[in-house]
């Protein structure tokens, strides 16, 4: 539990511990955390791995948001209204979170003012990204963005598919392999 451990290093030694028995650890390859039309009844932490939160647009899956170890992750409208999700939530290669239940983290909430405002921060975080991840999508181009992300966010541009970086990016594959080919002759000019 390190990453976990390190998200609420501000807790009591206690009342970390009943923050962490709350938790149940998951691991796993592969699999989906919410099913689009499900009731997202779990909040996630992903301790190592990514999870790939997706839309259905025009017949095709897109990545919404990609969320890496130390970060919560969860449809949260509807985790927080208790209606069936709009989005997918997968897993992708090896992972390894700590999940917690509605009631259970609600019950905490109520009983710790400094979990609430744990979660509400991370909320506010999550938030802030959304924003941030609209504004690069509105005023970077394919190649400004890929190139973004790669001093960003290299672990994720080198553990994720092709496909899904593509689809994270709002492009097709074969526009990733042109730009990802001039970044290479671009890279080996300087």
């Amino acid at each position: 539990m390190d990453k976990f451990r390190e998200r609420f290093y501000q807790l009591s030694d206690d009342l970390l511990n009943e923050v962490e028995n709350s938790f149940k650890l998951w691991r796993y390859k592969k699999n989906t955390l919410v099913n689009k039309g499900s009731i997202a009844d779990r909040l996630f932490f992903i301790n190592e791995g990514f999870a790939l939160l997706k839309i259905d647009f025009k017949g095709k899956q897109w990545v919404r948001h990609i969320a890496q170890p130390g970060e919560f992750i969860t449809s949260f409208a509807s985790f927080e209204n208790g209606i069936c999700s709009e989005e997918t939530i997968l897993a992708v290669g090896e992972f390894e979170i700590y999940y917690i239940e509605r009631n259970d983290l609600q019950k905490l909430r109520n009983k710790f003012p400094e979990v609430d405002k744990i979660y509400t921060s991370g909320i506010t975080s999550a938030l802030i990204a959304c924003q941030h991840r609209i504004e690069d999508l509105l005023c970077l181009d394919a190649e400004q963005y890929y190139e973004k992300l790669l001093n960003e966010k290299n672990a994720i541009m080198n553990n994720l598919p092709q496909y899904e970086l593509a689809s994270y990016l709002g492009i097709q594959p074969q526009s990733l392999s042109r730009i990802r080919g001039g970044t290479r002759r671009i890279s080996s000019h300087m």
